[in-house]
């Protein structure tokens, strides 16, 4: 502000006021120099000036203040409208997930009761007359509505906040009519003086129309609904609903001859405020229920319109524009079902009839019943679908949670496993999740069940893992179908890779069968009897070899794997120096194990360090040369046995229908020779020198399958003795041989399972035993393959008939 200044050029004080009055009293002095009789009504008028301005002052503090004052109060009643917005939002929210949890507690015990009653009158318990079919019937459509009113809650949430989605099919406009007859006869056991009729006004040749079946019912149910509900009491009404389709849209005209409406009310119905506020005046028309509401929210979403006309006491015209969608997302419905009075949005509308769910099961021409595993926390929910599922062939089992979900899939190794995915303390995501980290369960397919639809839900539930996805309310006919399907599709992946393995499996006979043939031509001309004179007579050529005699040889042409004294304390070391010492410690290896006596054993040692440094450098490398010899021939031999074992394993079973058994189980026990020495077990084998009516190569698959049995059976032993024992006892004409094992013993079922062909195929972790085919091959013969139960261990019996010198 600038500053004033005085006639003197004085500069006056900053502020208006006081600048203002000096200057003036200046000016009067001056004047009052000339003018003294004045002074004195100039002295008033300053004070009355200065008084002036002291009010003036303090009224517009006073007004600052009240401006500070309302503005502070505006201020906190912004902050308290928006902690009541806060608060509204918040029980808002509350609200919906009250509702979402409620209503899933409310419609699991709906669903059962739906479910069970429709079990009961399609006849699973039994034959029902028609009437208590017809009341069953009534009692599913009463469920079906109080059901339809929980769902209208949460979908008008839903549609509040943009949630709902559409989900269009090409719809029948004779089913529409259909269900909606349903409806209205069900409405009509309530209201006995309402007589409805239905005009169908659609061309014969456009009689389907493009859009989301459920919602359309729901937008129809409650407009014929409130015709119903809002009659006159004890007066004759009628309630006519037309439906006609022109230009791509479809009108429906629901008419009344009820209580009406007036122009108030009709604005008010359409009055977003009102509808939701909890005024007194909005309760009027509240009292109407919930379905205009969730009509005017389905109608948004479709793209349509609705038009009131109405008179107090006289009745009402509901007049609904829908136009058609141009994107289809469902397939239509099956073709055999029956409507039901009252499905909610986002549910499928039609239920199978009775007969209409597939009565046969594809995994029965396994020759087995497929295992599902039913997961659910709510013991309704898993009996209903066992109750579906038992007819159809299949074995169903139970878990009431996630962990014994894991556990029992664990144990028993379902094929299909049906899961729930809200479950309390471990979900079904949970066990999803810990399902794709243990590789042993990876292969067992899963089918969701939940009632979460949304797509959001299905693509999450996909994601997780799952091979296909179920809503609830579940459709009968949906979840056969899907089972199956989905057990077929899993059964013909296990077969083609079958079928890939056991031709791998043939063309690697084949190679070994080549190539066993060509190792048997390297070995066809050793003769070990030569081989072992050759290396005698070197020995016997040495110097001085007479003074140990003439078994010195056999220490270097034995199978040193027979002796039982291997110790080195009796043959101690002379000190002598460091190149002879090295020669006599490797002989002492070769001396010690050898099968002499203590006292022969002390004479050799003795002769051979009375050698001289070249003697026993040459008794060295001949004696080393003779038991590499001899140890090559003795494993020519081995090879060419196996050799010979696996070409007749593998040669095309003739006319020839004779073996030395003897022979034949040495060929198995040098074929299954490393299998023994991997596992530990110690084989005992005594047999006859009988020759049997039975192909060589049939014995060898028989033999071969019950020794690997049992040595699956004694793999599990840790700290036990594995011992397999295999006797031969003539019994006539036939000959018994008994296979017995240590460790546990099978039981009766454990046995009858191993002989059971569906073993193999539905246990894919099984090693395959064969047994079921051995004893096919032993009643070809003919003779007998059984499990002995009367022995104290484990122990199968192979009888087979004798030959006899006619047969020979």
């Amino acid at each position: 502000m600038a500053r004033f200044r005085s006639s003197h050029g004085r500069p006056l004080p900053s502020g208006w006021g006081a600048g203002f009055l000096l200057m003036l009293s200046t000016d009067l002095q001056a004047k009052a120099a000339w003018s003294p009789e004045l002074w004195p009504w100039i002295s008033v008028l300053l004070l009355l000036l200065l008084a002036a301005a002291i009010g003036f002052c303090f009224w517009l503090q006073l007004h600052i203040n009240r401006l500070q004052r309302r503005l502070a109060e505006q201020t906190l009643e912004q902050e308290d409208l928006g902690q009541r917005l806060q608060d509204v939002l918040a029980e808002d929210q509350f609200r919906t997930t009250f509702f979402h949890s409620s209503s899933h507690e409310l419609r699991t015990p709906l669903n059962g009761i739906i479910g069970f009653l429709q079990l009961t009158s399609q006849g699973q318990y039994g034959t029902l007359p028609q009437p208590v079919r017809v009341q069953l019937g009534k009692c599913v459509m009463l469920a079906e509505s109080l059901k339809l009113q929980i769902n209208t809650i949460l979908d008008l949430a839903d549609g509040r906040r943009g949630k709902l989605q559409l989900r269009n099919s090409r719809i029948a406009l004779t089913q529409l009519v259909s269900e909606i007859e349903v409806i209205a006869e069900s409405l009509s056991l309530r209201h006995v003086d309402c007589h409805f009729e239905v005009k169908k006004l659609w061309p014969p040749d456009d009689a389907s129309f493009i859009n989301d079946s459920a919602k359309l019912l729901v937008i129809l149910r409650h407009l014929v609904g409130n015709a119903f509900k809002f009659s006159k009491a004890h007066q004759r009404n009628h309630v006519t609903l037309a439906i006609s389709k022109r230009n791509r849209a479809l009108t429906i005209e629901v008419s009344d001859q009820g209580l009406g409406l007036n122009s108030d009310q009709i604005s008010r119905i359409f009055n977003d405020k009102d509808l939701l506020s909890d005024s007194p005046q909005a309760s009027r028309y509240e009292e109407r229920g919930l379905g205009l509401p969730m009509v005017r929210v389905l109608l948004r979403l479709l793209g349509g319109e609705m038009k009131i006309s109405s008179e107090l006491g006289t009745g009402s015209k509901f007049t609904v524009v829908i136009p058609e969608q141009s994107e289809i997302h469902l397939e239509p419905p099956p073709a055999e079902t029956i409507p039901l009075a009252s499905r909610s949005a986002g549910e499928p509308s039609y239920i199978p009839i009775h007969g209409s769910v597939p009565s046969h099961n594809l995994m029965k021409l396994d020759g087995y019943a497929a295992h599902i595993l039913v997961v659910d926390d709510n013991e309704i929910n898993c009996e209903i679908i066992q109750e579906i599922l038992i007819p159809q062939g299949y074995r169903v089992t139970l878990a009431y949670g996630g962990r014994e979900a894991l556990a029992r899939m664990r144990g028993d190794r379902p094929d299909l496993v049906l899961l729930d995915l809200t479950m309390p303390e471990f979900t079904g995501e949970n066990v999803m999740q810990e399902k794709q980290l243990d590789s042993t369960l990876n292969d067992i397919p899963v089918i969701l069940i939940t009632a979460r639809a949304s797509e959001e839900d299905r693509i999450h539930g996909l994601d997780l893992g799952a091979d296909d996805y179920l809503t609830k309310p579940i459709i009968q006919q949906e979840l056969v179908l899907r089972v199956r399907n989905l057990l077929s599709r899993q059964r013909l992946t296990k077969r083609v890779a079958l079928m890939e393995e056991r031709e791998k499996l043939a063309q690697l006979g084949e190679l070994i069968t080549d190539l066993s043939r060509e190792f048997k031509d390297i070995y066809a001309e050793r003769r070990p009897e030569v081989g072992r004179s050759l290396c005698q007579e070197a020995i016997a050529a040495l110097p001085q070899v007479a003074q140990f005699g003439p078994g010195f040889s056999n220490i270097f042409l034995q199978d040193l794997d027979l002796a039982d004294d291997v110790e080195l304390d009796t043959l101690p070391l002379p000190k002598t120096d460091a190149e002879s010492l090295g020669i006599l410690r490797a002989m002492r290896l070769q001396l010690a194990p050898t099968a002499f006596s203590g006292t022969e054993k002390s004479f050799l040692w003795q002769s051979l360090q009375t050698l001289s440094l070249p003697e026993l450098i040459l008794y060295h490398r001949i004696t080393s040369l003779a038991s590499a010899h001899m140890h090559l021939l003795d494993q020519s031999a081995k090879a060419r046995l196996l050799m010979d074992g696996i070409l007749e394993f593998h040669q095309r079973r003739g006319t020839q229908k004779l073996c030395r058994v003897d022979h034949t189980m040495q060929k198995i026990q040098s074929l299954l020779g490393p299998r023994l020495r991997v596992t530990g077990v110690r084989l005992d084998m005594v047999i006859s020198e009988d020759t049997l009516l039975i192909h060589p190569a049939d014995l060898m698959q028989v033999g071969i399958g019950l020794i690997t049995t049992l040595c699956h059976r004694l793999e599990m032993l840790l700290d036990q003795d594995k011992w397999l024992k295999i006797r031969a006892q003539s019994r006539d004409d036939m000959l018994l041989l008994r296979f017995t094992c240590g460790g546990p013993k099978l039981t009766e079922v454990q046995a009858l399972h191993l002989f059971d062909p569906a073993t193999e195929s539905n246990e894919a972790t099984t090693p395959s035993n064969g047994l079921h085919v051995a004893r096919r091959i032993v009643q070809r013969a003919p003779g007998r393959l059984d499990f002995n139960l009367g022995e104290s261990t484990s122990c199968f019996e192979l009888e087979l008939p004798r030959a006899t010198k006619s047969s020979s």
